[in-house]
């Protein structure tokens, strides 16, 4: 796992939120191939793209940890953004 990921998953243990990863579809030409992915947190969906799988789930879980600090601000500690 990488740093958001690493994040989210801590998020979603002191919640007891389920977190899973979701699948990923690439698109364009193939030497220029852009990934979209999902993560699963506690049900909802939270997409991320990038130039590979890897840097796409980052951004997905990114997106998911802004969108739980926007909602419950004490559920991210500082630093994780």
């Amino acid at each position: 796992m990488s740093e958001y990921r690493n994040k989210l998953n801590t998020v979603c243990s002191r919640k007891r939120w389920p977190f899973r990863k979701g699948d990923c579809v690439s698109s364009g030409p193939q030497q220029s191939q852009t990934w979209t992915c999902d993560v699963f947190v506690n049900g909802n969906p939270f997409t991320g793209s990038g130039p590979s799988k890897d840097k796409a789930y980052e951004e997905a879980a990114k997106t998911a940890l802004e969108n739980i600090r926007n909602e419950d601000p004490d559920a991210v500690p500082d630093g994780f953004l």
